[in-house]
């Protein structure tokens, strides 16, 4: 999937719920999610005693996003249905919330696992 400059421009000018929405839309059509390694570990990032796993509906926010600040870091795809059955169920396990979409350098919309599992659970419904 690839993403007109125009809709990059839009889209970042979004509230963090608004970016959180179209997410979780975008994900569930195209079935990936993209995150950020670094040395081929899943990046947490870390902030007022919680842990964050970060995640964008498409490779070009995610490298937006890490460029002048975390450039060792890489972006990964993963699929839809395995981001649900096993990194979803990982995270509650180890108390790891979602960061969705940031930009700019700032934290994205925070949810925990199940409202997460939820709004992508509901939205996949829609395509079935």
């Amino acid at each position: 999937m690839s993403i007109r400059q125009e809709e990059i421009n839009s889209v970042i000018k979004l509230s963090p719920l608004q970016r959180y929405e179209y997410f979780v839309k975008k994900v569930s059509d195209f079935e990936k999610v993209y995150s950020i390694k670094e040395r081929d570990e899943w990046f947490i990032s870390e902030g007022r005693n919680n842990k964050f796993f970060m995640l964008w509906s498409a490779s070009e926010f995610a490298k937006l996003f890490i460029k002048d600040r975390w450039e060792q870091c890489t972006v990964e795809s993963i699929k839809l249905s395995e981001f649900i059955e096993i990194l979803i169920p990982l995270a509650e396990s180890r108390n790891i919330l979602f960061s969705v979409f940031g930009v700019n350098g700032k934290s994205g919309f925070v949810v925990d696992s199940k409202e997460l599992f939820r709004d992508l659970t509901n939205e996949i419904e829609n395509y079935l």
